[in-house]
């Protein structure tokens, strides 16, 4: 890993760095969002001036410009760098990972934006988001590890949740199959290392079609597993986009419509 130089980063350019550690690929309209600021002409100054100091680069090929499709910015080697000699939470699993990314399918990079999108509609007061790159130095997560780890404290706790995000374009085999890897991973008692109780699983679609078909097949596939502890929750991306008042469906009871605090 390349010497760390000695440009001042801001805590600014600091910010950027951490978010794109957190998701991988970002365009500079969801870093806006992530960051709490309204200022796209100053992010995409600060967006240059890293990528001009290697810190940074970006994916844009020349037919983005007729999708209207903007940048996606990535970490490079010494913006990896920087973020290990800042703080030792930033994991040198997730950063070994992340030197993969120059070579990313766009289909990785829309996915990546996906959970970035996802991400700013659960973020809320009170909650907090976590991604793979967060969770990767923890053991005790499902492996392979869940789209979002989230916490939203409430006046009775910490409540938690993990996440899988669904897309319309996965073999619908593969979607019962993530459904069966959390309740092996229900039974085999990992989670109970934490000391809290194994949180419900949310998953969320990319379709309100989509959730439907999740909801028919993988009811069935909890049925059979007969498990009374973990707890399966649908969403669809339009249902929380639209602020809809429950969104949350129960997979083990359609009829129970709930806002994210009031699944526990």
């Amino acid at each position: 890993m390349p010497q760390v130089t000695n440009l001042s980063l801001t805590k600014q350019q600091q910010a950027i760095l951490h978010e794109l550690y957190r998701f991988r690929f970002l365009n500079s309209s969801l870093l806006v969002k992530l960051l709490g600021t309204s200022n796209v002409i100053r992010m995409n100054e600060r967006l240059k001036l890293l990528s001009q100091n290697k810190y940074i680069s970006r994916r844009y090929e020349p037919s983005y410009k007729l999708l209207h499709k903007p940048a996606s910015y990535y970490l490079l080697p010494l913006g990896r760098a920087s973020l290990k000699a800042m703080d030792a939470k930033y994991s040198e699993q997730a950063l070994r990972i992340a030197r993969r990314d120059a070579t990313r399918t766009d289909k990785f990079i829309e996915r990546c934006l996906a959970l970035a999108e996802l991400a700013v509609l659960l973020t809320a007061p009170h909650t907090k988001v976590f991604t793979k790159s967060q969770l990767v130095r923890y053991g005790y997560f499902p492996q392979p590890l869940p789209d979002l780890y989230i916490q939203l404290k409430t006046n009775s706790g910490v409540q938690q949740y993990l996440l899988e995000y669904l897309e319309s374009n996965q073999p619908l085999n593969a979607i019962l199959k993530s459904v069966k890897r959390y309740l092996q991973y229900s039974d085999e008692g990992e989670w109970e290392v934490t000391g809290t109780r194994l949180p419900p699983v949310l998953l969320v679609c990319d379709s309100a079609l989509l959730e439907k078909r999740v909801q028919k097949y993988g009811m069935t596939v909890i049925e059979e597993a007969d498990d009374e502890v973990l707890r399966f929750y649908t969403a669809c991306i339009p249902a929380i986009t639209d602020k809809a008042n429950r969104p949350w469906t129960s997979l083990q009871d359609l009829d129970e419509q709930l806002e994210l605090k009031e699944i526990r």
